[in-house]
Formats: C-alpha cells, structure tokens, sequence
C-alpha cells in the first residue's frame, strides 16, 4: 500500500508539483523583466516626456479590439487560441504636452506580440514583436490607411492585381514616395487617402526608412516591423521624435482637409 501510494507521488504528484513549480516562476521571471524594463526606461522618459507606466488590466484581446481597424490588428477575435497569440506589454503612456501635442491626443508606446500557431505542426510556431507608438485623437478623421516599406512580393501583387497599392506620380518626391512604399487601403476610400497624402506629407516619409504607420478614423500607429526598441533613451529618443513627427505631419494634413 505504501508503495502504491509512494509510485502515484512520484510518477503522478510529481510532474503536477513541477510544473506549478516551473509556471510560479516563469511569472516571477516575466514580473522581474517587466520591473527591470521600467527601471531601465521610466526615469529618463518621465522626467523630460512624462511618460508613465501603465500596467496592464484589461484582457490583451479587448486592448486589440479596440485598435481592430488598424491593419496592423486586424483580425482579432475573443477565441482562447486569439488571446494567447496577441499581447500588449510594458505599455507606457505620454504627456501629451511635454510632446508638444494637443491635450486631446492619447499618446501611448508597448511591445506588441504575436504568435503564429498553426495547430498542425507546432514546430512553427513564430513570435514576432514590434514597438508601437499608439497615438488617439478626437479631432481627426482619418481615412483607413496602411504604409509599409515596398518589397518585391508587393509589387508582383500590384501587377497582378492582388494588391491595391496607390502610387503618385506627379514629381520627384512623389515618384520616390511610391518606389519606397505600399500605400494601401479601401477603394473606396482611395480618395481620401489620396487628399491626405500631399506633397508635405510624401517628403516627410522619404526622409525616413523602414516604417510602418497605420491609420483609421482617430487611431494612428507608428512602428517598423518586427524591430523591438531596446529600453534605453538613445534608441527610443529618435523612434518617439520620429512618430510624433509623422503624427503632426498627417494630423495637420487631415485638418486642412477636413
């Protein structure tokens, strides 16, 4: 009998034990990292930014589907599988003053995280995480946008017709605009869209490489794919001045427009 009950400890107990074990400190690790980042990147942020940190409590795919017409989250559902694929972490949020925006502007900075888990064949499983600079302001409208940097794959699905890539050629700055990014989105919003991207705006993109901005109605995001800002002030002081820059270029766009 004791040998019986000594077996299920050992070969049932056991594993159980282990790995409440192993999860407690996986959230310990996950806590200190998460401590460490805003050790690391809070003072220097808050002192001349005014950034604060903002811990996270609503569920990761709530967060996501409040940002749902942004390409960038597009397909968020309320699954298991869709909350375990997509998270928002150390998130950060702006003064909008200190950045020298409207009072009206939300401004806020996180890592986004997600996961592809094809439930065939979990070895390919692949995470990637980018940081995102978030801003929400009431006093815009914009059209649903999406800007990435042009790769061949895009080209071939504009000649093919599989990709609605709106192109402007009307100068130099216009031609370079488009040779350097996929502007995409609606047809029927291609208009707008086109009103919104003036020459101001155009050269204001060509000045910068490999970004990623996405647009929709108040919602703006700024980040280059799949690039995580390491948490010191010499990286990310050129990453926040360069999407407040893209934030004021198109926000005064949209004004004049609309």
């Amino acid at each position: 009998m004791i040998r019986e009950e000594l077996v299920f400890l050992l070969f049932v107990m056991g594993p159980v034990l282990f790995f409440r074990e192993m999860t407690a400190r996986g959230k310990r690790v996950r806590e200190l990292l998460a401590e460490k980042m805003e050790m690391t990147l809070l003072p220097p942020l808050s002192g001349e930014w005014g950034w604060i940190w903002k811990r996270q409590k609503d569920p990761h795919w709530k967060m996501a589907k409040s940002m749902a017409n942004l390409r960038l989250f597009s397909g968020i559902n309320r699954s298991i599988r869709g909350k375990a694929r997509r998270k928002f972490k150390y998130i950060m949020k702006g003064d909008p003053q200190k950045l020298q925006l409207r009072d009206t502007v939300e401004v806020k900075i996180f890592e986004y995280h997600r996961t592809n888990a094809p439930l065939v064949i979990p070895v390919f499983i692949k995470t990637t995480v980018q940081t995102v600079m978030y801003f929400s302001d009431s006093g815009l409208s914009l059209p649903e946008f999406a800007i990435r940097p042009e790769r061949f794959r895009h080209k071939i699905g504009s000649t093919l017709h599989m990709v609605n890539d709106i192109d402007f050629q009307s100068n130099g700055t216009a031609i370079e605009f488009s040779s350097q990014y996929l502007l995409s989105g609606p047809k029927d919003g291609e208009e707008q869209i086109r009103e919104l991207f003036t020459d101001e705006v155009l050269r204001c993109f060509t000045d910068k490489n490999e970004i990623c901005v996405d647009g929709s109605d108040s919602q703006l995001i700024f980040y280059r794919a799949d690039v995580a800002i390491q948490p010191r002030q010499e990286t990310f002081r050129p990453f926040i001045e360069e999407a407040v820059e893209i934030y004021q270029v198109l926000s005064d766009s949209n004004t004049q427009k609309y």
